[in-house]
């Protein structure tokens, strides 16, 4: 027998000092062993009664017991107390092991970094696109008298809404539509020109009603520094000229 083993496994403590008979006696039940299922693990077939049996033994003994890993997500955006709360419950009630545990958080938090980012970036692009689609739609309508017409704006919106108000509506603001920003404007600037920038607006003879000197001032800094004002060749420049002298005249007459 030790003649028929090549030297280097001769000494081997499964080869030495046996006999051929129990050399292959030991390899057979080798054999056997490989192809037999471990105690104690369900086959494929057992009831859902026999694994959950056998999985409760994998788990810890309470949910508390988990150590959830440090993952980017968990770095960046944090984990509340229920969170890791209803983490841990989950795990514990599919039974699964500490060390499954780990890899699953791991993989369901780069899964939500990854779906987080993409909203985020998709959320950013569509609010730039919106910010230029309105952009837009006030060149088109105002030229180049839109930047009064947005400091107006939010002038007069500034004014009218109570402060305990304001930041209740600034939010408002920023959930609508293009549309309906839009007719804000539009509204406001024609409150404006209705019921401000008029010679003789209603409550009062001398046009000062509901207006002082600061704000008629800044008005007027505004029209100073359009296109309209500044170039003769601009089909609005006599009328920009006009409203900054009737402001100016009405700034005098408060201050008289």
């Amino acid at each position: 027998m030790q003649a028929a083993i090549p030297p280097e496994f001769r000494e081997k403590a499964y080869f030495k000092d046996k006999s051929f008979e129990e050399v292959i006696k030991e390899h057979v039940n080798l054999q056997t062993l490989l192809g037999k299922r471990p105690d104690g693990i369900p086959k494929p077939d057992a009831s859902a009664e026999e694994w959950t049996a056998f999985l409760t033994t994998l788990r810890p003994e309470s949910a508390e017991a988990y150590e959830l890993p440090e993952t980017e997500f968990s770095k960046t955006h944090g984990r509340d107390d229920e969170y890791v709360k209803n983490a841990r419950d989950i795990l514990f009630n599919a039974n699964v092991n500490p060390h499954q545990a780990k890899a699953i958080m791991e993989g369901f938090e780069k899964y939500m970094g990854n779906a987080t980012a993409t909203k985020e970036s998709a959320k950013a692009e569509m609010d730039k696109a919106r910010e230029v689609e309105f952009e837009t739609l006030l060149d088109t309508t105002y030229k180049g008298d839109k930047q009064n017409v947005i400091d107006r704006t939010k002038r007069l919106m500034a004014e009218a809404v109570a402060p305990d108000m304001k930041e209740k509506v600034n939010a408002a603001l920023k959930e609508v539509s293009n549309e309906t920003l839009f007719a804000l404007t539009a509204v406001m600037e024609g409150i404006h020109k209705k019921y401000i920038a008029e010679d003789a607006p209603p409550g009062g003879g001398d046009g000062s009603a509901g207006e002082d000197a600061a704000s008629l001032q800044e008005e007027a800094e505004g029209i100073m520094k359009t296109p309209a004002y500044n170039d003769f060749r601009n089909s609005g420049h006599d009328s920009a000229r006009q409203r900054v002298r009737d402001l100016f005249d009405r700034i005098a007459k408060m201050k008289k």
